[in-house]
């Protein structure tokens, strides 16, 4: 270093005022770049490096060179290509700045607690899993130092129910680590999301070609290893991968340059033998998560969505009017089910959605919509429509929204929550269908006794339960005459049965529900929101007939106002009126 600073003031005087003898390595390469611009210095410490015989010196400033510039120009790739999101389905919403909409999500240590299970009506007991209490977990401590060396952790998995805000956990991570404001303990990181993967299916490549295909910027490295920091891949959507994972099958890979099929790169990097030293973070909705080998997860988290606060934060942030935004969020605070259903960021877009038309076909004065069938109803329509990603070839089969809605149904009678073995035989519905494709249901753990778990299913909340089990029901009646409340069969008599209107399924749904402790509350409801016209134009893919049903609304209003003055139980009655706003009155 004393030599070093003797050449430069040898042969750059000019550069100094005084000898840089007493300068250290900073304030020296500060002095440097004040006289001569990054690429002149650069040019300048090489030679003199190179003519003190440092040959070896030269080639690791040259490579630290090109990791930074490669590192840079990666950040760029990743501004641009995350820096926004589309609110709404897939490439169809509105694209929008991606800081200026996100909002903070509960994540939580220690794995899947199971659903949330709050409900306006019922009481139901919580689902033990028997597990330590949940530790809540910011994005920027995901996979920091203390985290990976404290835990030892070097495969992070993260599940959770669909739309409940995992990829936006992972925008929200690389973009802090493009824009440097957090993980800067990572070097090089790689957005590998399984829905881009799965175009190399069926095609020999290499690791490396794979990353080259996404980030040309890193052919000007040797390799990817670095010793200023750890290379993370992000491997988001494991349930999107359209392959059935079978670690024990695959042969054993740890080359990254040799070309093999995409299934045996997938299975050995989850495995982490390519590529030994990086990071990994794999997301998932449950039940898919759980193929993978136990010991290549060093810590589970759960997405949990949003909290009270964050519910607040997320349409604050949608309603530029703040006076719109007190009133939406006053408006949802009033709807307790509306409420507990916008801890899922997905359901959130669907209310917003909701609201937003409400305000601008009605103006800033509109009143909000109370009822709840019209959200649910968009609500499956959206995880249906995201199924394509995971089975984009195969269409869902007629019925199974009807076998869901069967089950959900015979659950409902019998108190059921959590759906066992038998019930899923009895209903004919494919595990993976529900739980993976389309997140009608999720998957978690509960921890029977010491060393033993067991793998437990139920659906996304008890509402949407209740939600299937009325379009069971409705569908039913409408498609094949048959009351399954009163289980009379009309479907053979179509002519006689072709004129007529709801009127008596409702009238057995109202007095099913006057008779029972408040678990058919919310099934009523949904059930009599499904006649309304604007929920029967988004019902129509499921109908099986063209036939038109006389509107019965008033006849069931009157209905429901007699039964009303004939009971004498407020609860009963208070859900006796919210099911007239469901109607519309």
């Amino acid at each position: 270093m004393k030599y070093f600073k003797q050449t430069l003031w040898k042969r750059y005087p000019e550069s100094f005022n005084t000898p840089p003898q007493g300068m250290d390595m900073v304030d020296l390469v500060d002095r440097l770049l004040e006289c001569y611009d990054l690429e002149v210095a650069l040019q300048l410490t090489k030679y003199l490096l190179k003519e003190m015989g440092l040959t070896n010196q030269v080639y690791y400033l040259t490579d630290l060179c090109t990791q930074n510039e490669v590192r840079y120009e990666l950040r760029m790739n990743l501004k641009k290509r995350y820096s926004n999101v589309y609110e709404g389905s897939a490439m169809q919403g509105e694209k929008k700045a991606f800081d200026s909409v996100f909002t903070d999500l509960s994540l939580t240590s220690k794995g899947n607690f199971g659903p949330n299970i709050q409900h306006e009506v019922r009481q139901i007991e919580k689902l033990n899993t028997h597990r330590k209490p949940e530790e809540l977990v910011a994005i920027d401590d995901i996979l920091n130092t203390k985290m990976i060396e404290n835990n030892y952790v070097k495969c992070l998995l993260t599940t959770g129910i669909g739309g409940m805000g995992k990829s936006m956990a992972v925008q929200k991570f690389i973009m802090d680590w493009a824009e440097e404001r957090a993980h800067q303990n990572v070097y090089y990181l790689f957005p590998l999301p399984f829905r881009e993967l799965n175009r190399f299916l069926g095609k020999e490549i290499s690791f490396l070609d794979i990353l080259y295909y996404f980030f040309p910027e890193i052919k000007k490295l040797k390799d990817l290893t670095c010793d200023e920091g750890r290379v993370l891949f992000i491997f988001d959507g494991l349930d999107e991968y359209q392959e059935k994972l079978e670690f024990h099958r695959i042969e054993s890979w740890s080359d990254e340059t040799t070309s093999t099929s995409l299934h045996v790169l997938v299975c050995n990097l989850l495995k982490g033998n390519i590529i030994f030293r990086s990071l990994h973070w794999i997301t998932s909705r449950p039940l898919r998560s759980h193929v993978l080998p136990p010991e290549s997860v060093n810590q589970v988290m759960d997405g949990r969505g949003f909290n009270d606060t964050q519910k607040e934060d997320y349409f604050r942030k949608r309603f530029d009017d703040p006076v719109q935004a007190d009133r939406v969020i006053a408006h949802l605070t009033s709807c307790k089910t509306l409420h507990i259903m916008c801890h899922i960021p997905l359901f959130c877009l669907v209310v917003c959605g909701t609201f937003q038309e409400a305000f601008r076909e009605c103006g800033p004065e509109a009143e909000l919509p109370k009822g709840l069938t019209k959200m649910y109803t968009q609500l499956l329509l959206v995880l249906l429509h995201l199924r394509t990603f995971r089975v984009p070839n195969q269409d869902l089969e007629k019925d199974f929204l009807f076998k869901m809605g069967k089950m959900a149904f015979h659950m409902l009678e019998k108190g059921q929550i959590t759906i066992s073995k038998e019930t899923w035989n009895e209903s004919g519905v494919e595990k993976e269908e529900a739980v993976v494709n389309t997140g009608l249901c999720t998957e978690f753990l509960v921890e029977k006794f010491i060393m033993y778990q067991e793998k437990v299913q139920c659906f996304i909340h008890p509402t949407m339960q209740e939600y299937m089990a009325a379009l069971y029901v409705y569908l039913s009646y409408r498609n094949l005459g048959k009351n399954v409340l009163e289980q009379q069969m009309r479907g053979k008599f179509p002519r006689i049965f072709k004129d007529r209107s709801m009127l008596d399924l409702f009238k057995s749904a109202v007095d099913r529900t006057l008779q029972s402790d408040g678990t058919y509350d919310l099934f009523l409801r949904f059930l009599l929101g499904m006649s309304l016209k604007t929920n029967q134009e988004l019902l129509q893919p499921f109908f099986t007939t063209s036939e038109k049903w006389t509107s019965c609304i008033k006849e069931t209003t009157a209905l429901i106002r007699k039964r009303i003055l004939a009971n004498d139980h407020p609860d009963r009655n208070a859900n006796l009126l919210l099911s007239l706003e469901e109607l519309g009155v």
